[in-house]
């Protein structure tokens, strides 16, 4: 059995066949959630998507992700 995690991905497009690693399908994948959760934001009352570091909103104006700075767990005092 090939071990997945150590094997590094292949670009989209080379000379070879197209054969997408484990780590491609998970990003297309996510892609793809993200695409549709955005599409159905107003059915599913959803103002925000949050994902991979950037913010969609339902407010911007231009309709593009913006930089998303999440703050740090708090400290257990």
């Amino acid at each position: 059995m090939t071990d997945v995690a150590t094997q590094s991905p292949q670009p989209l497009h080379s000379d070879r066949q197209w054969n997408p690693t484990l780590v491609e399908f998970w990003l297309y994948r996510r892609s793809l959630c993200t695409q549709w959760l955005i599409a159905h934001a107003d059915v599913l009352d959803s103002q925000y998507v949050i994902f991979d570091d950037k913010i969609w909103s339902t407010h911007s104006s231009r309709g593009h992700w913006q930089t998303y700075k999440a703050s740090g767990p708090k400290a257990a005092t």
